[in-house]
Protein backbone atom coordinates (compact mmCIF):
# COMPACT_ATOMS: atom_id res chain seq x y z
CA UNK A 1 0.00 0.00 0.00
CA UNK A 2 1.29 3.13 -0.66
CA UNK A 3 1.08 6.49 1.45
CA UNK A 4 -1.36 8.76 0.88
CA UNK A 5 0.91 11.86 -0.66
CA UNK A 6 0.67 15.62 -0.31
CA UNK A 7 2.86 18.32 -1.64
CA UNK A 8 2.70 19.87 1.33
CA UNK A 9 5.69 17.72 3.36
CA UNK A 10 3.12 15.42 4.98
CA UNK A 11 3.20 11.78 4.70
CA UNK A 12 -0.39 10.69 5.83
CA UNK A 13 -0.74 6.57 6.37
CA UNK A 14 3.04 5.58 6.67
CA UNK A 15 3.54 2.07 5.74
CA UNK A 16 7.54 1.56 6.56
CA UNK A 17 10.20 4.25 7.43
CA UNK A 18 11.84 3.02 4.03
CA UNK A 19 9.11 3.69 1.70
CA UNK A 20 7.97 6.70 3.20
CA UNK A 21 12.11 8.30 3.20
CA UNK A 22 12.17 6.94 -0.40
CA UNK A 23 8.62 9.11 -1.32
CA UNK A 24 9.99 12.28 0.22
CA UNK A 25 13.40 11.92 -1.89
CA UNK A 26 11.63 11.35 -4.68
CA UNK A 27 9.52 14.41 -4.15
CA UNK A 28 12.07 17.00 -3.98
CA UNK A 29 13.78 15.60 -7.07
CA UNK A 30 10.41 16.25 -8.55
CA UNK A 31 10.76 20.08 -6.54
CA UNK A 32 13.74 20.70 -7.67
CA UNK A 33 13.04 19.92 -11.72
CA UNK A 34 9.84 21.80 -11.43
CA UNK A 35 11.33 25.09 -9.94
CA UNK A 36 13.95 24.48 -13.05
CA UNK A 37 16.99 23.92 -10.88
CA UNK A 38 17.86 20.58 -12.07
CA UNK A 39 20.08 20.72 -15.69
CA UNK A 40 19.95 18.17 -18.24
CA UNK A 41 22.01 17.36 -20.76
CA UNK A 42 21.83 17.16 -24.46
CA UNK A 43 22.35 14.02 -26.70
CA UNK A 44 23.92 12.65 -29.26
CA UNK A 45 24.15 15.11 -32.47
CA UNK A 46 24.02 18.11 -30.66
CA UNK A 47 26.59 19.97 -28.68
CA UNK A 48 29.27 17.87 -26.50
CA UNK A 49 27.61 18.07 -23.05
CA UNK A 50 25.69 21.13 -23.62
CA UNK A 51 23.45 21.56 -20.19
CA UNK A 52 19.40 22.93 -19.63
CA UNK A 53 16.81 23.97 -17.11
CA UNK A 54 14.57 21.27 -17.34
CA UNK A 55 11.42 21.27 -16.17
CA UNK A 56 10.31 17.75 -16.72
CA UNK A 57 11.53 15.04 -13.90
CA UNK A 58 12.19 11.50 -16.40
CA UNK A 59 11.86 8.85 -14.05
CA UNK A 60 14.13 6.57 -15.93
CA UNK A 61 17.00 9.10 -15.74
CA UNK A 62 17.35 8.59 -11.99
CA UNK A 63 17.83 5.38 -10.04
CA UNK A 64 18.49 5.41 -5.74
CA UNK A 65 20.63 3.43 -3.32
CA UNK A 66 20.23 2.90 0.10
CA UNK A 67 23.13 3.65 2.37
CA UNK A 68 22.33 4.37 5.54
CA UNK A 69 21.84 2.68 8.00
CA UNK A 70 22.26 -0.56 5.66
CA UNK A 71 24.46 0.06 2.91
CA UNK A 72 21.83 -1.69 0.00
CA UNK A 73 25.87 -1.82 -2.28
CA UNK A 74 25.14 -4.40 -4.76
CA UNK A 75 21.69 -3.16 -6.20
CA UNK A 76 20.17 0.74 -7.31
CA UNK A 77 16.59 0.95 -7.31
CA UNK A 78 14.88 3.04 -10.19
CA UNK A 79 12.24 5.90 -9.22
CA UNK A 80 8.86 4.52 -8.52
CA UNK A 81 9.57 0.96 -8.12
CA UNK A 82 7.90 -0.64 -4.43
CA UNK A 83 10.32 -0.83 -1.76
CA UNK A 84 8.74 -4.57 -0.85
CA UNK A 85 11.14 -6.04 -2.84
CA UNK A 86 14.01 -5.08 -0.85
CA UNK A 87 13.40 -3.44 2.57
CA UNK A 88 13.79 -6.30 3.96
CA UNK A 89 16.30 -6.67 6.72
CA UNK A 90 16.92 -2.76 6.23
CA UNK A 91 14.66 -1.58 8.65
CA UNK A 92 15.88 -1.88 12.24
CA UNK A 93 14.03 -1.14 15.21
CA UNK A 94 16.59 1.44 16.65
CA UNK A 95 16.97 3.24 13.32
CA UNK A 96 15.50 6.36 14.34
CA UNK A 97 14.28 6.91 10.89
CA UNK A 98 17.77 8.36 9.67
CA UNK A 99 17.67 6.78 6.27
CA UNK A 100 19.99 7.91 3.72
CA UNK A 101 20.16 7.46 -0.24
CA UNK A 102 22.47 7.68 -3.03
CA UNK A 103 21.05 9.63 -6.05
CA UNK A 104 22.12 8.14 -9.24
CA UNK A 105 20.81 10.74 -12.56
CA UNK A 106 21.78 9.84 -16.16
CA UNK A 107 23.73 12.14 -18.65
CA UNK A 108 23.92 11.97 -21.97
CA UNK A 109 27.62 13.11 -23.19
CA UNK A 110 29.38 12.77 -25.83
CA UNK A 111 33.06 11.62 -25.33
CA UNK A 112 35.70 12.86 -27.40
Amino acid sequence: MAPCISFTGSIYSESSGINSTLVLTERINFKLHHQGMIWDTIGENKAVCQEYPTVIMLKSRYRYQMVNPVPDVNQCHPTGRSVIRWQTGKEMPNTKKNYGYLVWEKRNCVVL
